[in-house]
C-alpha cells in the first residue's frame, strides 16, 4: 500500500510526532510504501487535523484520481478550531472517505459535526519510539520526585493541583515543559524544578523521577483526551498517578493499576503515597508495563491504522463507481447548467447575519480558555513555537511608517505584543474583542473593546474617521466565513480609518476579503504558509 501523511506540525508537536510521522514509521516498518508530505501517486492520503486550502486543493485532486482521503482529527473545540477553520472542516469531512480519531470522547464530540462519515478509533501508539518496555531500576530514595510533563497550555490542569503535591513531605516535583514557558511559570510555582523539554532529553529526564503525575479534569474537551502521556511513562519505567478521566481510567483498567487514580485531593494523596516505596512501583510496572506494550506498541497500532486504510480504501471504490455516471452526465452538461446545478446545491449555506460567532468561542467563551492559552504561549516573546510566518514588529513599523500616521489603531491587539514595541514609534491605540485578552495589556497602554463584526452605528460613529492608519493581523480569518459578519466588520473599518488599514493575513482570506470589498483603502500583506 502506499500512503502518504500530511502532518499538521513538526514532530516537535506532539500530535503530529504520534499520530504522523511515528504512525508512518511503524507502517513503513511492516513493508508499506510510506511518505511524509505530498504524493500524487499514494492510494491513501492521511491529512492530520490542519486545513488550508492548499491542503483541500491536494485532497481533491487526490480524491478525483482515486485514491482514499482519511482525516484524522484528535482534538475538539477550540483546540480543533486553531488547526481547521469550521468551513474547510466542513468541506474535509464531505471528503473524506473516513475519519479517525484517538478516544471515544472525541469521536462522541465530533459526531454531531460529520453528517453521516464513519468515524474509526486509532489509538494513540507509545511516543519517543520505544523498541519495548524499559525496566528502570526501581530503588528507595528519602525524597520521592514526582513529575508532571506536557504543553504550556495545558499547565491550568496540573496548577489546580500543584498545592495539594507541595504540601506533601518528602516529595519533589518536577515540571518538564517548554524551554520558553520554565521561566515564566518558575515565578508562579516556587518550590517545583522546571526542565526544558525537548525531543533527545525527554526519556532521560523522565527517568530521573519515580512517579508521574497526570490530569485531564477540565473541560469536557480536557476529559475527551487521551492517554498518550500515561502510556508513554509506564512504557518508559515510570508508574503514572492519574485523574479518574475517561481514557486514564480506561487504561487504568486494563493494566489492573486503579489503585493510582484520583478523583479529588485525598485520593490524589493516597495513590502517592501508595507507591512511595520502590516494592509498590516495581509491583505497579509489572502490572502495566506488558499490557500497554500488548495493546500500544507502535506496529501494533499501525496494523490496526493498515485495517482502517483499507477499509478507505474499499469506501473509496465504492465512491468512484457510484460518481462514474455523475462525470459522464456532468461532461455533457452546458456550462450555464452546471452553475445552476451547483448553486442549488449550495443554496441556503450563507450562515445567516445572527447566527453564533465562533469567534466568540475561541477568544471570549470561558470554553475556549485552553486555546487562549495556547496561542498565547506560543505567540508571547521567546514563546516555544514563534509565528515566524507573521510579520515582525520591524516589518510593521516599517509599513506604518511609510504612512507617517498622526493616530494607528491596531485591531485584534490581544494582550498588547505589538502595541508596546510600537508604541515608541507611534501615537497608537489597540481594541481586541477579549476583555480577558485586554486585562494582561502591559499597564499603561491605549486600549478598548470592540467587537468589529457586530458594533452599531452609534459606537462606531463615535470613533468615526479617529485614526489616519489601521492594521491588523489573523483578524478577519475569523470572521470570512459568514460573510455577513465579514462584510459588517469591513464597513466599520472603513469608517474608523482616515486613510490606509493594512491588513497581514493568509492568501485565501485576503482573496476573501477582496471579493467581498474591493476598497482600495485595504492594503493586503499576505502571509505566507509555512510547515
Amino acid at each position: 500500500m502506499r500512503i502518504c501523511f500530511l502532518p499538521a506540525a513538526g514532530a516537535e508537536t506532539a500530535g503530529a510526532r504520534i499520530r504522523a510521522f511515528a504512525l508512518a514509521r511503524a507502517v513503513a516498518e511492516l513493508g508499506h510504501e510510506v511518505r511524509i508530505g505530498p504524493w500524487p501517486e499514494a492510494e491513501v492520503v492521511v491529512v492530520q487535523k490542519r486545513l488550508d486550502r492548499a491542503v483541500l486543493r491536494l485532497v481533491q485532486g487526490m480524491r478525483k484520481q482515486g485514491a482514499a482521503v482519511i482525516y484524522d482529527v484528535d482534538d475538539s473545540g477550540p483546540a480543533l478550531a486553531f488547526w481547521a477553520a469550521p468551513r474547510l472542516f466542513r468541506r474535509m469531512v464531505r471528503w473524506a472517505d473516513l475519519i479517525t480519531t484517538d478516544t471515544t470522547g472525541h469521536r462522541e464530540r465530533l459526531t454531531g459535526s460529520v453528517g453521516g462519515t464513519e468515524i474509526v478509533i486509532v489509538p494513540d501508539l507509545i511516543d519517543y519510539a520505544p523498541t519495548e518496555p524499559r525496566r528502570l531500576l526501581q530503588c528507595e530514595e528519602a525524597e520521592l520526585r514526582v513529575l508532571w510533563f506536557g504543553s504550556f497550555s495545558n499547565i491550568a490542569l496540573f496548577a489546580r493541583h500543584a498545592a495539594t503535591l507541595l504540601a506533601m513531605r518528602d516529595v519533589r516535583l518536577v515540571v518538564i515543559t517548554s524551554l520558553a514557558s520554565c521561566a515564566q511559570i518558575a515565578e508562579r510555582f516556587p518550590g517545583i524544578d522546571f526542565l526544558p523539554w525537548s525531543v533527545d532529553s525527554f526519556t532521560s529526564q523522565l527517568a530521573t523521577c519515580h512517579l508521574s503525575c497526570l490530569m485531564h479534569d477540565g473541560s469536557e474537551d480536557d476529559q475527551a483526551k487521551s492517554n498518550n502521556r500515561m502510556i508513554t511513562s509506564i512504557c518508559w519505567g515510570v508508574p503514572a498517578v492519574v485523574t479518574a478521566t475517561r481514557d486514564y481510567l480506561r487504561t487504568a483498567m486494563e493494566c489492573r493499576i486503579e489503585s493510582a487514580v484520583f478523583a479529588d485531593p485525598d485520593e490524589l494523596v493516597a495513590a502517592i503515597t501508595g507507591l512511595r516505596s520502590a516494592a509498590a512501583r516495581r509491583a505497579y510496572l509489572a502490572n502495566a508495563q506488558d499490557e500497554v506494550w500488548r495493546r500500544y506498541a507502535p506496529q501494533t497500532v499501525a496494523r490496526t491504522f493498515l485495517a482502517v486504510a483499507n477499509r478507505a480504501l474499499a469506501l473509496a471504490a465504492a465512491r468512484s463507481r457510484r460518481c462514474g455516471w455523475r462525470q459522464r452526465l456532468a461532461a455533457r452538461m452546458p456550462a450555464r447548467l452546471r452553475t445552476l446545478v451547483r448553486a442549488w446545491r449550495n443554496r441556503g449555506t450563507e450562515p445567516p447575519v445572527d447566527a453564533p460567532r465562533e469567534y466568540l468561542l475561541a477568544w471570549v467563551d470561558p470554553a475556549g480558555q485552553g486555546y487562549r492559552d495556547a496561542v498565547y504561549a506560543r505567540q508571547r516573546s521567546g514563546g516555544s513555537l514563534p509565528l515566524l510566518d507573521n510579520p515582525t514588529v520591524e516589518e510593521i513599523a516599517a509599513v506604518l511608517a511609510a504612512d507617517a500616521p498622526a493616530e494607528v489603531l491596531e485591531v485584534g491587539c490581544g494582550w498588547g505584543r505589538l502595541l508596546e514595541p510600537l508604541g515608541a514609534r507611534f501615537r497608537i491605540t489597540g481594541c481586541d474583542v477579549s476583555a480577558e485578552m485586554l486585562a494582561l495589556c502591559p499597564p499603561g497602554l491605549a486600549k478598548f473593546r470592540f467587537d468589529l463584526a457586530t458594533a452599531d452605528s452609534a459606537e462606531v460613529a463615535a470613533q468615526e474617521g479617529r485614526w489616519d492608519v489601521i492594521f491588523m493581523r489573523g483578524v478577519m480569518l475569523y470572521l470570512v466565513e459568514n460573510p455577513q459578519h465579514a462584510r459588517r466588520a469591513l464597513a466599520n473599518l472603513l469608517r474608523l480609518a482616515r486613510r490606509q488599514i493594512h491588513v497581514w493575513e493568509w492568501p485565501e482570506t485576503c482573496a476573501q476579503m477582496r471579493a467581498l470589498c474591493p476598497d482600495r483603502r485595504f492594503v493586503y500583506h499576505p502571509i505566507e504558509h509555512r510547515e
